[in-house]
């Protein structure tokens, strides 16, 4: 993966046996409590400049 040309990540298989990492949340919240928040700029617009970078 690449940052403005500039590779910031390498993505591979992960090595076999390897079991994936947990880690319990620090804090227990209510989701229905976060307030919800519209976009004017629809997500495929969002996405599209997202991948101008590949």
């Amino acid at each position: 993966m690449t940052n403005h040309g500039e590779v910031v990540a390498v993505l591979s298989p992960a090595a076999q046996g390897l079991a994936p990492r947990v880690v319990p949340a620090k804090q227990r919240g209510d989701f229905a409590s976060i307030a919800r928040v519209r976009s004017v700029e629809p997500t495929r617009d969002a996405l599209d400049a997202l991948r101008v970078d590949r």
